[in-house]
């Protein structure tokens, strides 16, 4: 939405101005803001005939807020948000639900660091009730008016308390515990004094892959690329050659001395309330939560979201993934794979050949180390140990934790050839992924944006490895089999 006046740029709503947008003709305001496509000159100029200057500041800034979050809550229009960072730290609708289906049956539950509460309206929603705790009187307020609008008022108590001082005695916890401390500086205990700083929210971007993927490629094709498996389980390495990230959307592991301060925290709590989960970065450094009863790993659309460290009765196996399809808020799938035997690396090994399937899991699985346990589950074997791709003689089995690639042809890495190929074969190469390769994925689209195809040239995926020491690509087309 094009910017005017700092109208979208200005800083988090005041508790002020969110009473303000509650009063009859705030309501009024965020009709008209809502309605608003452009905010341009003519707009405000427009609404500023109807409404005072402060109002329409905050009418145009929460409707926009509204508008983002329509991408993760069902009932968007009618929740308040004072700032994009409330907004982007907040768990998405379906990953909530989800969460909050394990505290079915207590009768209170409290919610820890629960900022706008896109926890605490789904634990309310399961469990007899819930009591959300933040310091920032602001978040609370949202969390009051967002209960409302999801008509969960009485069964959601909001309290402004520093944590550091007053923990409430319910059945059960949830946590989402800041990443630093409000000043900015560290992770220490005081950290659980506000809300994380802008940047440092726990509602993951990384890619598909876990941190294994990019974004789309300007131009001819999508580019996807990223460091190869690590066979500690704990999100890979960056991969040799050029020394850029891909796209720059990859996220470094976090090492546990960064994470300890508060981690530790964690720790203490759980292990003296006994019923606890607590949401983490999905780039903590799962090996290092064996003190938790269970750890899961929740991707969304295939963005790998957040773990999440269960302990007492909220806990059902070791170590699990799940990952959840959904649109504007709403489930529509979740697929979960659980075990108290995790396996990270298959016992069996596959070659790549034309005519096979060639897996991707889910960054998930990868990242709860349950690969060996899915390989299992679909009868497949590990392409390369340094690769978290699995591959299957046959035809693919549908299972919405991977997704199935037919091997066209598996070639040598070069630039010269692979062009000659693709026009003596027909090949559209609408996408490219890297594993563990030097060149990155736009670079390949770029050398063969020039090569001429006919219209019905062959849709092709290509990935660019390496499998041992040696740097093959292998053309595959999508093959859908009940993974979407």
């Amino acid at each position: 939405m094009p910017q005017h006046d700092n109208v979208m740029t200005m800083t988090d709503l005041t508790i002020d101005q969110l009473v303000l947008l509650r009063t009859l003709q705030g309501q009024t305001a965020l009709e008209a803001a809502a309605k608003v496509q452009a905010v341009d000159p003519a707009a405000v100029t427009r609404l500023r005939g109807r409404f005072e200057p402060e109002l329409v500041t905050a009418a145009l800034r929460l409707a926009d807020l509204r508008r983002r979050a329509g991408e993760r809550f069902s009932r968007a229009d009618g929740m308040y948000f004072a700032g994009a960072d409330l907004l982007e730290q907040a768990t998405s609708e379906p990953v909530a639900v989800h969460k909050a289906a394990r505290y079915a049956g207590f009768a209170l539950v409290a919610d820890l660091c629960c900022g706008a509460g896109g926890d605490a309206l789904a634990i309310a929603g399961a469990a007899g009730g819930a009591v959300g705790v933040d310091a920032d009187p602001a978040a609370a307020w949202c969390l009051r008016e967002n209960a409302r609008a999801y008509g969960l008022a009485d069964r959601v108590r909001a309290v402004v308390a520093d944590i550091d001082q007053w923990v409430p005695q319910a059945e059960a916890l949830h946590i989402d515990p800041p990443r630093r401390a409000r000043d900015g500086g560290g992770t220490g205990a005081g950290g659980y004094g506000g809300r994380p700083q802008s940047g440092g929210g726990h509602e993951g971007r990384h890619p598909p892959g876990g941190g294994m993927g990019g974004g789309p490629a300007s131009g001819a094709g999508r580019a996807e690329g990223g460091p190869a498996f690590a066979a500690g389980g704990t999100g890979g390495r960056p991969s040799p050659g050029r020394g850029r990230a891909s796209r720059g959307r990859s996220r470094r592991q976090l090492s546990a001395e960064e994470w300890a301060p508060w981690i530790e925290r964690v720790r203490l709590l759980s292990a003296s309330r006994r019923h606890v989960g607590a949401k983490l970065s999905p780039a903590v450094d799962v090996d290092a939560l064996d003190w938790a009863d269970e750890v899961e790993l929740i991707s969304e659309n295939g963005v790998l979201k957040q773990a999440v460290t269960w302990c007492g009765g909220l806990a059902r196996s070791r170590r699990s993934a799940a990952v959840i399809r959904s649109t504007d808020g709403t489930s529509r799938s979740v697929e979960t794979l659980a075990s108290d035997r995790p396996v990270r690396e298959p016992a069996g090994h596959l070659s790549i050949a034309a005519g096979r399937v060639l897996y991707e899991p889910d960054a998930a699985v990868v990242r709860a180390g349950l690969l060996g346990n899915l390989a299992e589950r679909l009868d497949a074997g590990l392409v390369d140990p340094h690769l978290p791709l699995l591959a299957r003689e046959g035809e693919p089995v549908g299972d919405p934790l991977v997704r199935a690639y037919r091997v066209v042809d598996v070639l040598d890495f070069s630039i010269k050839r692979l062009k000659q190929t693709v026009r003596s074969r027909r090949w559209k190469v609408a996408e490219v992924k890297t594993r563990a390769f030097a060149m990155q994925p736009e670079e390949i689209l770029g050398a063969l944006r020039q090569v001429a195809l006919p219209a019905d040239a062959l849709p092709v995926t290509l990935w660019a490895v390496r499998l041992g020491a040696k740097p093959v690509l292998i053309a595959t087309q999508r093959v859908v089999a009940g993974e979407e």
